[in-house]
C-alpha cells in the first residue's frame, strides 16, 4: 500500500486520538450515571438505591468516586487559594452549577483543606444574604456547611435551615445534624423518625447512629418492626452505634418471631447492642430460642466478647450440635 507522508499520517493520528477521546468521554459518563451512592448520598427514590446505600453505612459497598469527581476536586486543590473562591462561589449562585450532592461534598472537603476560614467566611456570607427561592442552592450550602470545622458552622445551619420545607435540603440538615453531632439537633431528628417519607426516616436513622443519644432509642426500637424502604436495617444499625447497656434488654423484649427483614434487623441490633453484662442474656438466648437468627446473634455476641468459660463452650456446642441434626 502506499505510504503515507508526515502531514497525511499527522491527521491520521489526530482522528484516532479523538475517536479514543470520545470513546472515553463515553465510559466516563457511564460511570458517573452508574456509580453507586456515597454513605451520606441520598439513596433515591427506588428500593435498590436504598438497599446499596444501607450496604454503604453497613461497610459492605467500598467507596467509589467516579474519575471526573476525583479531577475536579484535585483541581479546586491544584489552584491555591483562589480554588476556595472557584470552587465554591459557584455551588452558591443561581443557574452557574448544578453538580450532584457528592460533588458538593468533595469540592467542600477541598476547599477547606485549603483554607477553612476563608471557606466558612464565604458560606457565612451567603446565609446573611438570605434565600433566592433555589432548592439547589439551598441544598449545596448545607453540604459545604457540614465540611466546615468551624463549630460555628453547625449553628449557622440550624438557625438558618431548621424550618425549611423542602425535601432536598431537609435531608441533608438531617444528616449534616448526625455527621456535626449537633445535640442541639436531636429533638429535629427525633421528628424525622417519625416522618412518613422513607428517605426521611432512614437519614434520621443514621443521624441517630452518629448522634448516639440515649433519646432516640425509643423511636429507633418502633423502627425495628418497619420494613419498608429497608427502615428497619437503618434503625438496626443505629442501634449498634449507642454505647449504653440499656439499650439491649429492650431490643430482647422486642424480639418476637424472627421472619423476614425485621427478624434479620433485630438479630443484628441483638448483636450490636451486647455488653459483657449481658452474657447470661445471651447464653439463655443461644440455649432457648427457637430462631436459628437470634441463636447464631448471640453467638457471636458472645464470640466478640471474648467470652471463654465452659459453660459457654458446652452451649455453643450443644447448639451446633442440634442444629446439624435438624439440618
Amino acid at each position: 500500500p502506499p505510504r503515507l507522508d508526515s502531514s497525511a499520517a499527522s491527521d491520521v493520528y489526530k482522528r484516532q486520538a479523538m475517536k479514543r477521546s470520545a470513546l472515553f468521554l463515553g465510559l466516563l459518563a457511564l460511570a458517573v450515571i452508574w456509580s453507586p451512592p456515597l454513605p451520606g448520598q441520598d439513596p433515591g427514590d427506588d428500593e435498590l438505591r436504598r438497599k446499596l446505600a444501607l450496604q454503604a453505612y453497613e461497610g459492605h459497598l467500598a467507596k467509589l468516586d467516579s474519575a471526573d469527581t476525583v479531577e475536579r476536586a484535585r483541581a479546586v486543590e491544584g489552584m491555591g487559594r483562589t480554588g476556595v473562591e472557584k470552587g465554591v462561589l459557584p455551588l452558591l449562585r443561581r443557574g452557574e452549577e448544578e453538580p450532584k450532592a457528592y460533588i458538593v461534598r468533595l469540592i467542600g472537603e477541598a476547599a477547606v483543606r485549603l483554607d477553612a476560614v476563608r471557606t466558612f467566611e464565604l458560606l457565612r456570607q451567603a446565609v446573611a444574604r438570605g434565600a433566592d427561592g433555589s432548592s439547589l442552592l439551598e441544598r449545596n450550602l448545607v453540604i459545604l456547611l457540614r465540611e466546615c470545622p468551624d463549630p460555628a458552622a453547625g449553628e449557622l445551619l440550624l438557625d438558618r435551615f431548621k424550618g425549611t420545607a423542602d425535601k432536598k435540603v431537609w435531608l441533608e440538615v438531617i444528616r449534616a445534624i448526625g455527621m456535626l453531632k449537633l445535640e442541639k439537633g436531636i429533638p429535629l431528628v427525633k421528628h424525622a423518625l417519625g416522618n412518613k417519607d422513607l428517605d426521611v426516616k432512614n437519614a434520621a436513622a443514621v443521624a441517630a447512629g452518629h448522634l448516639a443519644s440515649i433519646d432516640l432509642v425509643p423511636a429507633l426500637l418502633g423502627g425495628l418492626e418497619q420494613t419498608d424502604g429497608f427502615h428497619c436495617k437503618f434503625a438496626a444499625w443505629a442501634l449498634t452505634r449507642m454505647d449504653d447497656p440499656g439499650v439491649f434488654p429492650q431490643v430482647q423484649s422486642r424480639l418476637g418471631s424472627a421472619s423476614g427483614e425485621s427478624g434479620e434487623a433485630k438479630a443484628k441490633a441483638l448483636e450490636g447492642t451486647a455488653r459483657e453484662e449481658h452474657v447470661d442474656r445471651l447464653v439463655a438466648i443461644l440455649s432457648a430460642s427457637k430462631s436459628r437468627e437470634y441463636r447464631e446473634a448471640a453467638a457471636v455476641a458472645l464470640g466478640r466478647l471474648g467470652v471463654r468459660t465452659k459453660e459457654v463452650q458446652d452451649c455453643l456446642l450443644y447448639t451446633s450440635d442440634a442444629a446439624d441434626e435438624s439440618s
